[in-house]
């Protein structure tokens, strides 16, 4: 149960949608058999270090209702929730295409990955057990999964050292690690975006944005004509 003072942390809820197929069971009330069936969970974590999970279930009226299905307990205030799928490694979002498949009895193994500014961890909701990670000397700023072609998906992590780093999927083994406080602004560097592709939306300046991707060659950012 998560405290009062928990603030509720989304990252532009409407936008991202951090919602996630996953495998559940019900009580048949007629011939109390077990059934086994999909619903849709939808992700949220705190400042004070929880990940709840709510499900996302058909109402009588025709419309949906969001109902707490547990906690997770994480090591500090988090900055990241992504679920992905267990299998590819891939995000397991709600696209219209999944939840489509529900009538059909598609279903996803999914598991989340919470990642926090001085931790990670990997795990299937509601519990808390799973692979974890603590940052060793520096604190994480924004994270996200990112695919590289040929390479599988990886966690690529933005740290307030001025390093950008990237770790396996599911064991969070170190995989690589680059310099990025020659381009980033540091100060705003919680703000930066990263894209599933792998390119970082960073300030650069005051008024500036500069856009680089983290398995690039290293080379100095190109400035638009177009900015005066």
């Amino acid at each position: 149960r998560m405290a009062h003072s928990d603030r509720i942390w989304c990252d532009d809820f409407g936008r991202r949608r951090y919602l996630c197929m996953t495998r559940a069971s019900g009580l048949d009330q007629c011939t109390n058999r077990v059934l086994d069936y999909s619903s849709i969970c939808c992700f949220v974590g705190t400042n004070k270090g929880n990940v709840a999970t709510f499900k996302i279930l058909p109402a009588s009226n025709g419309t949906y209702e969001a109902a707490f299905a547990g906690s997770s307990a994480v090591e500090d205030r988090v900055i990241s929730v992504i679920p992905i799928d267990a299998e590819s490694g891939g995000l397991a979002l709600a696209t219209p295409s999944s939840v489509g498949g529900l009538r059909s009895g598609t279903k996803t193994n999914g598991v989340v990955i919470a990642v926090t500014a001085s931790g990670c961890r990997i795990f299937k909701p509601p519990t808390s057990k799973g692979a974890h990670k603590t940052w060793d000397d520096c604190l994480c700023d924004s994270a996200a999964v990112v695919k590289t072609e040929a390479r599988g998906y990886s966690l690529v992590g933005l740290f307030g050292d001025g390093h950008a780093r990237a770790f396996s999927i599911p064991a969070l083994r170190d995989i690589g690690c680059t310099k990025i406080n020659h381009i980033a602004d540091m100060r705003r560097l919680s703000e930066s975006c990263i894209t599933p592709t792998g390119n970082i939306m960073a300030w650069v300046g005051p008024s500036e944005i500069g856009m680089f991707n983290v398995w690039g060659s290293g080379s100095g950012l190109y400035v638009s004509s177009y900015i005066r």
